[in-house]
């Protein structure tokens, strides 16, 4: 979701995921899969999330794959998880969030009582 100043060719003032879930702090090892802890995060096995170092951190040095756009969460643990396929060659750290995918059909337009959205920082 993503907020800007005017109908077209706004600038965009605020973005991020909607729903309930916040962003968390999380560290990431080196690691062939590397592992993501973010304490009590409460992901399951197969949920989505993302990650992001928008709002601090350093993003960790991949020798394969990536944490780019919408990930799947596996070998979870209550503080642990990781993505299959990524495989850290040095440590980092940043946030990360769950996130619940919905997919919007084409040609409906998506609309929200003003009272409805929150608008928070992390």
């Amino acid at each position: 979701m993503g907020l800007y100043d005017a109908s077209t060719s706004g600038n965009l003032l605020f973005w991020d995921y909607m729903g309930n879930f916040p962003w968390m702090p999380a560290t990431v090892s080196a690691a062939s899969p590397g592992v993501i802890t973010a304490h009590s995060h409460g992901i399951a096995n197969g949920g989505s999330f993302v990650f992001s170092n928008e709002y601090g951190g350093v993003a960790p040095t991949f020798s394969a794959g990536n944490f780019t756009g919408i990930l799947t969460a596996a070998g979870v643990t209550t503080d642990t998880l990781d993505v299959t396929a990524v495989n850290t060659s040095a440590t980092g750290n940043g946030m990360i969030r769950q996130v619940n995918q919905q997919s919007i059909p084409s040609g409906v337009t998506a609309s929200f009582a003003g009272s409805t959205i929150t608008l928070a920082l992390a």
